[in-house]
């Protein structure tokens, strides 16, 4: 029994002694692989040539940023890694360890993913870059369809004349840069398409709103002038070319004329009574451009959704002729006024679009006011209708004017009578004269008419 016991206790022993000397080597080889595994995967080397990153760079810092400015639209990237058997890519795109890239650089963020995959291994940088936006809202050019535009880039008005026989025109505003955007009134415009306008007699003004990515803007004005129909039939048309006092004088004595008569017409034809303000017009009329150019209630513009025109607007000029077809019933008048607190009636109301009867002849009163100040102009809106005048003839001038046409008729015979004749017919006549009294005086006339 106790040898036995004694066995028992010397095999337990050799075991432990066995299992503490294996334990140690099996520790060790697993360590090495730990060690070996962290370094596979990693980058030793991550360079830009054209900016510096906001930090510097680690193997061990797997995200980096960088902020540059807009003129910076591209990079050189460089990036190496020290394990053989390692695969780099950017974006998904495989690359080559320590070979130059060139990358494109968008206005604001770029993201750039660098993925490093080594077996099963897989270690992934991130570097975001942040270009800024563009600023630039200038224009690289400016054309029009009609007229002479010469386009200088520090300027930002310019005025065009185009003949009357030009009834719209075509603008194309080229942005300096593509990430500019063009508006006209709110509404987007295409610079390769351009902007085209409508263009009645006299001013239009068109501004282009060009806008910078970063929201800086620019605004870019052209006034086209139309020119007046040439009309010889017109008598206003003279006026437009001369600036002497007499030949002012003379077209306010015709404008004066007109739409005095013109008032008259409308007290007495339709009913379409248009008194007050046409006098005031032509008695302003006048007086002369030059005793208006002191007051601050002008129109700086004047338009009308139909016509055309007899003259250019001038804000000086207070009463125009416009030929209408006779199936308009009705247009919209647009005033602009030079001063923004100035206020305009058209026809003693604010609103912008009056009636056309069916007559010959139309008087529009547009009236501004700035304060003290006030100024009326008049548009003349002119139809091709016949206005018929009727003329009432009494009993008695029917009665005398067939007298005096069979008076005429025998005039060639009575000259030839002789004395006896003439010396019967006075006799006649001063018999007939005592006979009635309502016709003594046509036979008094008769008798002067023959000498008797």
């Amino acid at each position: 029994m106790h040898i036995k016991k004694g066995l028992n206790v010397a095999i337990v022993g050799s075991m432990i002694t066995f299992a503490t000397f294996s334990a140690s080597p099996i520790n060790h080889a697993s360590a090495e692989e730990n060690i070996t595994a962290e370094s596979k995967t990693q980058l030793s080397a991550l360079e830009i040539s054209e900016f510096e990153l906001d930090q510097s760079f680690s193997k061990d810092v797997t995200t980096y940023t960088a902020t540059v400015s807009n003129d910076i639209n591209s990079m050189s990237l460089l990036l190496d890694t020290d394990i053989d058997g390692t695969l780099l890519s950017v974006n998904g795109e495989e690359v080559t360890s320590k070979e130059q890239l060139i990358y494109s650089l968008n206005t604001g963020e770029n993201i750039f993913t660098i993925t490093l995959t080594n077996g099963s291994e897989v270690t992934t940088y991130t570097l975001t870059i942040f270009r800024a936006l563009n600023e630039n809202s200038s224009l690289s050019n400016l054309t029009i369809s009609s007229g002479n535009l010469n386009f200088t880039p520090p300027i930002t008005s310019y005025s065009v004349d185009v003949e009357n026989s030009i009834s719209s025109v075509t603008i194309k505003p080229e942005t300096s840069v593509d990430t500019s955007t063009v508006q006209v009134a709110g509404s987007s415009v295409n610079p390769q398409k351009g902007h085209t306008i409508e263009l009645p007699v006299g001013k239009t003004t068109v501004s282009f709103v060009i806008t910078a990515e970063n929201g800086n803007e620019s605004t870019y004005t052209v006034t086209i002038t139309r020119a007046a129909k040439v009309n010889n039939s017109t008598n206003t048309n003279t006026a437009d070319n001369t600036k002497t006092d007499t030949n002012q004088s003379s077209t306010t004595t015709k404008e004066q004329s007109t739409i005095t008569n013109l008032v008259s017409n409308s007290q007495s034809g339709s009913g379409s009574v248009r008194t007050s303000s046409t006098v005031q017009e032509a008695s302003t009329s006048s007086t002369g451009a030059q005793a208006e150019t002191s007051t601050t209630a002008n129109l700086s513009a004047l338009a009308v959704s139909s016509g055309t025109w007899n003259k250019t607007f001038d804000s000086d000029t207070y009463t125009y002729h416009i030929a209408v077809g006779t199936d308009v019933t009705s247009v919209t008048i647009t005033a602009t006024t030079d001063e923004s607190d100035a206020e305009v009636e058209i026809e003693g109301s604010t609103g912008t679009t009056v009636a056309l009867p069916d007559q010959a002849r139309t008087a529009i009163s547009i009236s501004v006011t700035n304060g003290d100040d006030h100024k009326t102009y008049v548009l003349v809106f002119d139809k091709e209708i016949e206005e018929v005048e009727t003329t009432e003839i009494s009993n008695t001038d029917e009665t005398t004017e067939a007298a005096v046409s069979n008076t005429t008729n025998s005039t060639a015979a009575q000259s030839n009578m002789s004395e006896n004749q003439r010396g019967q017919t006075k006799q006649t006549i001063q018999t007939s004269d005592q006979t009635s009294e309502s016709s003594g005086s046509f036979w008094n006339w008769i008798k002067s008419l023959f000498n008797l």
